[in-house]
């Protein structure tokens, strides 16, 4: 009796401790489990391909592309100067057919719940799709400092009508905007304070709004000159360094 008793205890004795192994091992599994969710979501996002800045022609499609990796998976959200456009949350940011008012510059949130970062800005330019003004200085090489987003050439004003100018900036300080027709560098009369404008170094988009005005005074020739035309530009200068420049890509036509 004592011998079966001793066989059937050793037999439990076995059970208990196959139970201890095996809620050992689960608890090791969960645990191992845990300490893997929590690394996947200790990874914040990092941007391994930025979007690039673009000019684009009105009617013409254009994307922007970003990619990045975390863990989870990180979100998107696309932006146009700073503000979030609905419904664009995936990698890419599709504009089926451009119109001037999608002159901007845009930029993505990329999100987890780790955190999140911000896109470099790519500035997306728009033109009519007139050509370049022959041995105009809009050939000159793109400068970094300065960029006339819009309007950019092809449009036509009217005296009186308002004019909104977007001029991106990565300079700190004063510039002055003109308005070139043929030898002439014009500034309205009116504006010749109003229109040393001071951009933000690494700013947003500055917008500039003006009266197109019945004249414009030349400074060089002190006299007034008649802005009715068929061909002028428009030009952003540096107050300080004249070198910091950018012309509209084309002619505005102003009419009466």
């Amino acid at each position: 009796m004592d011998t079966i008793y001793a066989l059937l205890l050793s037999g439990a004795q076995k059970k208990f401790f196959i139970h201890i192994i095996i809620s050992f091992l689960v608890i090791i599994g969960m645990f191992l489990s845990c300490q893997t969710i929590n690394s996947e979501k200790s990874v914040a996002p990092v941007i391994i391909t930025q979007p690039l800045s673009q000019k684009k022609t009105i009617g013409e499609s254009v994307s922007f592309l970003v990619e990045a990796t975390g863990t989870p998976f990180p979100a998107f959200q696309w932006r146009k100067n700073g503000q979030n456009i609905f419904g664009k949350t995936s990698s890419t940011l599709i504009i089926e057919s451009v119109k001037l008012d999608d002159a901007a510059t845009y930029d993505a949130v990329v999100t987890n719940s780790a955190g999140s970062v911000i896109s470099e800005p790519a500035i997306l330019m728009v033109t009519s799709g007139c050509p370049y003004p022959q041995n105009s200085p809009t050939e000159d090489p793109f400068d970094p400092q300065y960029r006339i987003i819009s309007p950019n050439g092809g449009e036509t004003f009217h005296i009186g009508q308002p004019c909104t100018l977007n001029v991106w900036s990565r300079l700190t300080g004063s510039a002055k905007i003109l308005i070139l027709i043929g030898r002439y560098s014009l500034t309205p009369q009116e504006y010749l304070g109003a229109w040393g404008m001071v951009f933000e170094k690494d700013s947003a988009i500055n917008k500039i709004i003006f009266n197109i005005p019945d004249s414009l005074y030349d400074m060089a020739s002190d006299q007034n000159v008649y802005s009715v035309t068929d061909s002028c530009l428009i030009k952003i200068e540096n107050y300080s360094n004249p070198q910091y420049n950018d012309y509209s890509d084309c002619y505005f036509r102003i009419a009466p």
